[in-house]
């Protein structure tokens, strides 16, 4: 007995009068609660009531469903996808976005299949492309939960009929078959239209921090002083009607911008492979893809750019969902589904007849001198951040 009334005065030197007070009440209530049945036995229907009453049930969250065996992968329809996905979160007030991908084929889908190049058909470039291009779009959500993947539908249906309590399905017959594209498509336009109609507005994406500094980094490291970075990509096939900008009027653009425009450097963004024949050796011209740029840093260098310019394909759609400047050159007549959003910095031209450089420079003239050029140099010397690893990250003294 006098041991423990030491043993309790050193405590109390050691810990304070405050943790013993609590320590001897927590020893008198389990004394009680050990000796005394009946309390425990209240205790235990407190907690099974409360377990019955109010079972804890998660949140619902949206659950977007990609099949590649009905609709192969697409750059541009996969960012319309996750924007579709960010409005259908906001109107269904929703807390997280999850994603799940399904295929039943051998190798992982990617644009190259059934238009491989030599040395491209053992699958090797299929699964770099999905894991460098694809995957990360899905980061642009800003709401961003969970990923799925499964190779088969049977085992996508599986784990829906065991989680469907759980989700609300995009689209919405997913859960049944494979969705034709024409239905994926006019149910991601759909949403669209509907927010837009609604809000006044594009849902935004959204590029990652990391990313989103290293851009930023990339441009004080490879630009001259004092340049402005212009974004810019084209398509080397024609698309829509045809009458879009291609790669000559492009380079006819460009060098009178060197002429007029000094201070103006043009990073191209395109897919992996393409070529930029007669880009390359100008002095305002950066091609991103020599630099091994991702799908998603490209994205990063729109978003830090000063304005961008170029054709409504592939990469360039991710302008459509951001508060960046700039002119994009349509192919298809849909343009009017855009116009309630769209302001005096950010047009959809629909072009409708073949268009020569002389137009392509009118437009960036009035997006040129629209640019808030000295909130930019401000922007890129605060959130420059070299990425730890990247071929391109150098130490820049500012």
């Amino acid at each position: 007995m006098f041991k423990k009334i030491l043993s309790g005065i050193e405590k109390v030197r050691r810990y304070g009068l405050r943790f013993a007070v609590h320590h001897l009440i927590q020893r008198i209530f389990f004394y009680w609660g050990f000796k005394n049945p009946a309390r425990q036995l209240v205790v235990f229907f407190l907690h099974l009531s409360r377990t019955l009453l109010k079972p804890h049930a998660p949140q619902k969250r949206l659950l977007g469903v990609w099949d590649f065996r009905s609709h192969p992968r697409s750059m541009g329809e996969a960012l319309e996808f996750v924007a579709a996905m960010n409005a259908l979160m906001k109107q269904q007030k929703l807390p997280m976005i999850d994603h799940c991908m399904v295929y039943d084929d051998a190798d992982i889908p990617s644009e190259r299949k059934g238009n491989e190049q030599p040395g491209e058909e053992n699958g090797y470039y299929n699964a770099r492309d999905y894991l460098l291009d694809v995957l990360p779009i899905l980061q642009t959500s800003g709401a961003f939960g969970a990923l799925f993947q499964f190779s088969s539908r049977n085992e996508f249906n599986g784990f829906y009929m065991e989680n469907r309590h759980r989700y609300d399905l995009f689209p919405a017959t997913a859960a049944t078959s494979p969705v034709e594209p024409r239905i994926f498509d006019e149910a991601r336009q759909r949403v669209l239209r509907e927010y837009t109609a609604k809000t006044g507005s594009m849902p935004q994406l959204r590029v990652p921090p990391r990313e989103l500094g290293w851009a930023y980094d990339f441009y004080l490291a490879k630009l001259p002083e004092g340049a402005l970075p212009i974004t810019l990509s084209f398509e080397e096939h024609f698309s829509g009607n045809g009458f879009t900008p291609h790669a000559e009027t492009w380079l006819s653009f460009i060098d009178k911008c060197q002429r007029e425009f000094p201070d103006v450097v043009f990073v191209t963004v395109g897919p992996r492979g393409r070529r930029f024949e007669g880009f390359r050796g100008r002095e305002n011209v950066i091609i991103a893809n020599d630099y091994g740029a991702t799908a998603i840093e490209q994205m990063a260098l729109v978003s830090a750019s000063g304005a961008f310019i170029g054709t409504d394909a592939g990469l360039a759609s991710f302008v459509l969902f951001s508060s960046v400047p700039y002119v994009l050159y349509q192919g298809a007549p849909d343009v009017d589904r855009w116009k309630p959003v769209l302001s005096g910095l950010q047009r959809v031209v629909c072009v409708q007849k073949p268009i020569n450089s002389e137009q392509v420079f009118d437009d960036f003239t009035g997006l040129f001198h629209g640019i808030q050029k000295e909130r930019w140099f401000a922007n890129v010397r605060t959130f420059a951040k070299p990425k730890h690893g990247h071929p391109t990250s150098v130490t820049v003294k500012v």
